[in-house]
């Protein structure tokens, strides 16, 4: 289990949201922040977790801190890499969804690097069987991505699902 507030950086940077003057847009993604944090103290191997539109445009961003500093996923990628691999994962997650008729809805996608664990969550509505949101994680390579994301990552998107409404 995560170690709580203190693992996570909940600092509101420009560089994590869009920039816009609409307060209602600004509110959605404070709650969609707030969501990521949740996210990160679910587990400790858990380094970060966006969340992006169907485009693969990174709305929110959050880091797990250790100690007082924050993780170095940008020693691993860049953030044009980071934007390019978000829009990757839409795109994958889009041409999934054409089985989804034979093999069921998409639960969760995972790729295993040898240094790290990449996972892809789709977040619907549930009232039109359709995409909305995803989310995307990174954990640490010695992580069992498949148990974190089905017993602690799912029930909790589940359980906040109007969120995303």
């Amino acid at each position: 289990m995560g170690t709580g507030k203190d693992n996570v950086d909940s600092r509101n940077n420009d560089n994590n949201i869009i920039n816009t003057n609409d307060d209602n847009l600004d509110l959605d993604l404070r709650i969609l922040e707030k969501f990521c944090i949740k996210i990160l103290q679910r587990d400790f191997l858990i380094k970060t977790v966006k969340i992006t539109n169907l485009l693969g445009n990174i709305l929110v961003e959050q880091k797990r801190m250790e100690g007082t500093n924050l993780i170095a996923e940008a020693e691993l990628i860049t953030r044009e890499e980071s934007r390019r691999a978000a829009a990757q994962a839409a795109i994958r997650t889009a041409t999934r969804d054409q089985f989804r008729s034979k093999l069921g809805d998409l639960l969760f996608s995972t790729s295993r690097y040898e240094k790290e664990v990449r996972a892809t969550i789709p977040i619907k509505d549930p009232l039109v069987k359709k995409n909305k949101f995803l989310v995307l994680l990174t954990f640490d390579v010695d992580a069992d991505a498949d148990w974190i994301l089905y017993k602690k990552i799912l029930p909790l998107i589940k359980e906040n699902v109007d969120y995303f409404i």
